[in-house]
């Protein structure tokens, strides 16, 4: 994390309160195929390094901004 507070947790259910708040300075790793939600309350910078090639799953195809209509 850059600057601001990152929060991530694991599962399919976002539930901030299971969160883990990771402040600037702090790192996070996540094995492939683990589902995980994210979330920031200030403006946050973060940096993700990763190894190819990867993609985004959406648990409920609802929520993927890629399949809402302009």
């Amino acid at each position: 994390m850059i600057s601001g507070t990152f929060s991530v947790g694991v599962g399919e259910t976002a539930d901030p309160r299971k969160a883990q708040h990771l402040p600037a300075g702090s790192f996070h790793v996540l094995r492939p195929g683990m589902a995980h939600y994210v979330f920031m309350e200030e403006e946050t910078v973060i940096q993700i390094s990763t190894n190819g090639p990867w993609g985004l799953t959406y648990i409920n195809p609802k929520d993927d901004p890629r399949q809402k209509s302009q």
